[in-house]
């Protein structure tokens, strides 16, 4: 490998450890979902892909996945059933499925974010 491939290589790494891409989060439900956990739900990761799905946001180590579902988006007959599939698929794969409304998450972010944090704790798998 040549210098110029090694540095380029270097280069990279360091761009994403100090400027790592910014957080594409979908709807405003997940804005406030992320606003309230960060911090305080330790290796939250918003839009998480598992295989050809995205969770809106995951505890990847634990296997533990965070679904928010907007009246906008999730109201119609194809789209429940396509949640209700992701979410068989994922709990097939070992996932943990957490789910909340977006009238939920107005309602009491919050208190969405503490109910989680139960949830996470009653529901541990080693790291």
């Amino acid at each position: 490998m040549s210098v110029l491939a090694v540095a380029k290589k270097i280069f990279n790494l360091l761009r994403r450890l100090f400027f790592p891409p910014a957080l594409k989060l979908e709807s405003p439900i997940e804005e406030q979902f992320w606003q309230a956990a960060k911090g305080k739900i330790e290796g939250l990761t918003p839009q998480f892909q598992v295989a050809r799905y995205h969770i809106d946001f995951a505890i990847p180590k634990k296997m533990i996945a965070i679904e928010l579902d907007g009246h906008d988006y999730h109201s119609s007959k194809k789209q429940r059933t396509a949640d209700a599939k992701r979410e068989r698929f994922l709990q097939e794969h070992g996932w943990f499925v957490i789910r909340f409304t977006g009238s939920e998450i107005f309602g009491d972010v919050h208190g969405c974010v503490a109910q989680t944090i139960r949830i996470i704790n009653k529901n541990r798998r080693p790291i």
